[in-house]
């Protein structure tokens, strides 16, 4: 063997170390389907897949003509491939935690700043949280707020500043005694001797004297 001989195949040897190398180094797939997402026909079916990077999601193609038709309306695409990979995810026994999901992330870290609700009653009437159906949950400026009722929700927007001082302080008012907050419309008693809505009062009968 000559020296340039010897030389070619030591280059040779070294590049397909390197090929090796780069092979073993490859990323691993994130895609979680074994078909094109458009045709649903084996990735290979083509002649070899293609791959590209949508909005951090990676997606596969049986052919180069399959990413046009992705582009034009990506969103049912995304949405299925998304879901693949999240069953899948369950099917090897993962937890979806939020270290690996962007989106629970900035959704746990939103609640993380939110101060809980501390009251077990409405902070506008003082009446249990369920006494009129589900609770109004809301965030207000970082901070939990649950209402009994929408109309103690139009409350709570007409001054804000009160019912924040309320939360602060625990000093809620006591709940009415008839079991219905008015949200500050009164109601005139009724006046003396009046007589009952929907009833006249009849007119007195003249006697006529007959002679």
């Amino acid at each position: 063997m000559t020296f340039k001989t010897a030389c070619f195949a030591s280059a040779l040897a070294v590049a397909a170390l390197g090929l090796n190398a780069r092979a073993e180094e490859a990323p691993k797939s994130d895609y979680p389907l074994d078909v094109c997402v458009i045709t649903n026909q084996p990735l290979d079916s083509m002649g070899g897949e293609v791959s590209m990077t949508h909005e951090g999601t990676e997606v596969k193609f049986c052919c180069r003509g399959c990413i046009g038709a992705f582009r034009r309306n990506p969103e049912p695409h995304l949405a299925r491939i998304r879901a693949a990979a999240e069953a899948k995810a369950e099917e090897e026994g993962k937890t979806e935690s939020p270290e690996h999901n962007p989106r629970r992330r900035r959704a746990a870290a939103h609640a993380a700043r939110v101060t809980p609700y501390p009251l077990e009653v409405c902070v506008v009437s003082g009446e249990g949280l369920k006494d009129h159906g589900e609770p109004v949950v809301f965030v207000h400026e970082g901070r939990q707020i649950k209402l009994c009722c929408n109309g103690c929700k139009t409350e709570f927007d007409e001054d804000p500043a009160k019912f924040l001082k309320r939360l602060e302080t625990g000093e809620v008012p006591a709940p009415p005694a008839d079991g219905h907050h008015h949200h500050g419309h009164a109601h005139p008693a009724p006046e003396a001797n009046a007589p009952a809505h929907g009833h006249r009062e009849a007119p007195a009968r003249r006697h006529r004297h007959h002679h």
